[in-house]
């Protein structure tokens, strides 16, 4: 398979010190923040819970890390505000972030379509994240998270499976799981569509004849507004 279908699988679990409104985090004391949107009128329960997270989508092999989360309960209705925390010092001026957020609701799942770019190619403060009910994928990778022997979590505990595209950084889906096991390993089921993993995209636009030129290994870069990677390229 060619680096280019590759996808990467990311299970991250994160202790309850991590993510709960308000907590001290260590070296986190830089906030991203704004509010959940959603075009529809979604009736929630008092047992919806949101998870916002930012992550490093650079096209890296490292693609999908996750930088900083926070989970927000309950969410009685949107908008609902968010903050998320993360270390300034982690953050790579020549790398692309950005926001993503599931609404979890029995079993019920509202999502980001797509992710929204923040710090390097977005703002920081008052971002918009619409969400909308996940989409029913016809494909699905299925394991296990196996937890550390030493892990001690409480119920505001949020496991994450993110399933990235290696070769762009692109978020394919996302798969939260709020009601994570006390003592047990935590099974995950990430879906996905397989026209979009492993597809290929043909074409020759200027976009492209730039890439080739300039060697930009991501077309997703020309339409974050980024001022800082524009500039690289001479006006005539």
């Amino acid at each position: 398979m060619s680096r280019r279908a590759r996808t990467a699988l990311m299970a991250v679990m994160l202790a309850a010190w991590a993510v709960i409104p308000g907590a001290t985090t260590l070296a986190a004391t830089t906030v991203v923040n704004g509010v959940i949107v959603s075009d529809e009128q979604l009736t929630l329960s008092p047992d919806a819970v949101a998870v916002v997270t930012l992550v490093d989508q650079t096209a890296t092999e490292g693609a999908g890390v996750i930088v900083g989360e926070q989970r927000i309960e309950p969410v009685a209705a949107l908008p609902t505000p968010f903050a998320v925390l993360y270390d300034d010092a982690t953050i790579d001026d020549t790398h692309s972030y950005a926001l993503f957020a599931s609404i979890v609701d029995g079993d019920k799942v509202y999502q980001s379509a797509e992710a929204v770019p923040v710090i390097t190619g977005g703002p920081r403060v008052n971002v918009e994240i619409p969400v909308a009910p996940a989409p029913t994928y016809p494909a699905a990778i299925e394991g296990t998270v196996v937890r550390p022997a030493d892990a001690e979590l409480t119920n505001a505990a949020v496991e994450l499976a993110v399933l990235v595209k290696e070769d762009t950084g692109t978020v394919v889906s996302v798969a939260p799981i709020v009601d994570v096991p006390a003592t047990d390993d935590i099974p995950i089921s990430v879906g996905y569509d397989p026209e979009q993993v492993t597809g290929f995209a043909f074409g020759l636009g200027l976009e492209r004849v730039a890439m080739l030129k300039y060697g930009v290994d991501n077309i997703r870069l020309f339409y974050e507004n980024d001022v800082r990677f524009l500039e690289q390229f001479p006006v005539p």
